[in-house]
């Protein structure tokens, strides 16, 4: 009996290219599917939800954050880059301010010991020569 590859039988490397897909998808299927998230399904009172305004507690929330993020930032710079800071600062953000700097002036002396800083109009401090 003669022994022949066989992928020279009729339609042997389509089987060899089938049994590969076999093979790969055997092992890709489960890894995928596991990962695959479905899309949501966006519905029009879900929509209509979403084109209105956050509610007015989410604004204030967010405006007390950004006070608090420039409250920090504001520390050690000059009062009259502050002045003109101020002018382009909208008034959510102009109101919390004072409230915000004393919190901070007030964990930094808790902290640090003091809430002392120079008052630089550059971004190098005024202590570095």
């Amino acid at each position: 009996m003669q022994r022949r590859h066989w992928g020279t039988f009729p339609f042997g490397a389509l089987i060899s290219i089938a049994l590969a897909a076999v093979v790969f998808a055997g092992i890709w299927m489960p890894e995928l599917s596991h990962w695959y998230v479905r899309p949501a399904a966006i519905s029009n009172s879900l929509l209509q939800a979403a084109r209105r305004a956050p509610e007015r507690r989410i604004l204030d929330e967010v405006a007390a954050m950004q006070a608090q993020g420039f409250s920090w930032g504001m520390h050690g710079v000059a009062p009259e880059v502050l002045s003109a800071l101020d002018a382009m600062l909208p008034d959510a953000l102009k109101t919390r301010l004072p409230a915000a700097r004393a919190a901070f002036a007030a964990r930094s002396e808790r902290v640090w010991g003091t809430a002392r800083a120079g008052a630089a109009r550059t971004p190098i401090p005024d202590f570095v020569e």
